[in-house]
């Protein structure tokens, strides 16, 4: 964690290439660092994301570049199939599991979808009334990222990530934040989770899961 942490700041001034952060994340990330980080330290402040997912933030690296480090666990496999892009491209490592990304793009002939519009705010995003559209998406590729294999994703692509195993766990590496809203993507229009920003959660919760990580990572190494 430390040298992900120096790296980061190494570069805070500068803006990165793709490929310059996913090297960052992949030659910076390791289980065993991981793990003893998570020993030492006290849990941070965890959030239940809107698609289903533990969320911890690591560490905020400010600078004219600023970027966020934050770790991501699906204990149950369980996840929202929710198609979307993001408020900034990343670069991410998985540790245990394995995932599925599904890259999408506007086609005429693709299936219906329903088009919200939101706004991020702190560890949360809100969506903007009145917005909702139909558009037509269709998947162009698929991609499987397995334990200890790394990725980037462009703010801009739109994907919907499949959690394939039961966990799933991993970290994500954040760029320079953008100006732009969050487009979500949804087959049917009945589901408002999105549009409440998620409390943290108890602090005994997240040395649960805190804790219980360290372990999973540890075996899976």
């Amino acid at each position: 964690m430390k040298d992900l942490l120096h790296a980061l700041q190494g570069v805070s001034d500068r803006k990165l290439s793709s490929e310059e952060l996913l090297n960052i994340v992949r030659m910076n990330t390791t289980a065993p660092c991981l793990v003893e980080y998570i020993e030492v330290s006290p849990a941070p402040i965890l959030y239940r994301h809107q698609l289903g997912f533990y969320k911890f933030v690591l560490a905020e690296v400010p600078g004219l570049f600023s970027r966020r480090i934050r770790l991501h666990f699906w204990e149950n496999g369980n996840f929202e199939d929710d198609v979307h892009d993001h408020i900034s491209s990343f670069a991410s490592k998985v540790l245990i599991g394995e995932l599925r990304n599904h890259l999408y793009e506007n086609d005429l002939s693709g299936d219906e979808f329903f088009e919200n519009i939101f706004c991020a705010k702190e560890h949360g995003c809100h969506q903007r009334a009145g917005n909702v559209s139909r558009v037509r998406l269709a998947s162009r590729e698929r991609i499987s990222v397995r334990s200890g294999e790394s990725y980037y994703l462009n703010s801009r692509k739109l994907h919907r990530l499949e959690v394939v195993t039961d966990r799933l766990a991993t970290v994500v590496v954040q760029d320079t934040p953008e100006q732009k809203p969050i487009a979500v993507f949804r087959r049917e229009t009945n589901n408002s989770v999105l549009s409440e920003s998620p409390a943290p959660l108890p602090a005994q919760e997240a040395q649960r899961v805190w804790l219980a990580l360290a372990d999973l990572i540890r075996e899976a190494a």
